[in-house]
């Protein structure tokens, strides 16, 4: 059994659907939780989940990658912000695709939007997106079909996208550890 995100999984309050499945499946299972954090209650979890777990670090905790190149951009206001993304996007795309993060649903499908009617090739990514409409947009922009894909946090966590130059917090995350996760996608 592999629990990919198991901090987000909690986040989302599925402890109860992973228990039940667990329970379903054979006691002499091996099983393997990932999570980019390891707070107190994914500590909890895999003591109570877990037989005898071993506990790998990877990297330091808490921080980006040494190997990404961060800068920011301090701009006033939304209209600011369109302008600067629309003065560099040409440039942008040039080198790879880039991953636009923005905080909610609704601003992921109007950004798309208008970047489209920009003749950009972009597409949103969110939660309410169907599993198949997710696969079928994440598929395309690994493919370059899509150039700019504008995603929630959904988009965050355990996806491997070695085609990505540029990631963009067009909105600012709400979590340090979400920005973390949002620039480990580069």
């Amino acid at each position: 059994l592999v629990l990919d995100g198991a901090d987000r999984m909690l986040d989302m309050g599925f402890e109860p659907q992973i228990a039940c499945i667990m329970g379903l499946i054979r006691p002499d299972r091996q099983t393997l939780l990932f999570s980019a954090t390891f707070k107190k209650r994914i500590r909890e979890m895999a003591e109570n989940l877990l037989k005898n777990p071993v506990q790998i670090i990877i990297g330091s905790i808490g921080e980006a990658s040494t190997d990404v190149r961060q800068a920011v951009a301090v701009l006033r206001d939304a209209s600011d912000k369109w302008d600067w993304l629309m003065q560099r996007l040409p440039a942008m795309v040039d080198d790879g695709e880039v991953l636009v993060f923005v905080s909610t649903k609704v601003a992921s499908e109007e950004l798309a939007a208008n970047l489209v009617r920009f003749s950009v090739r972009a597409a949103a990514l969110h939660g309410d997106k169907s599993q198949g409409e997710r696969d079928r947009i994440f598929g395309e922009f690994k493919k370059g079909i899509i150039q700019v894909l504008v995603a929630t946090d959904v988009a965050s966590r355990g996806l491997d996208i070695p085609t990505v130059e540029l990631v963009i917090n067009y909105d600012i995350p709400k979590d340090a550890k979400d920005y973390i996760h949002r620039v480990g996608r580069t």
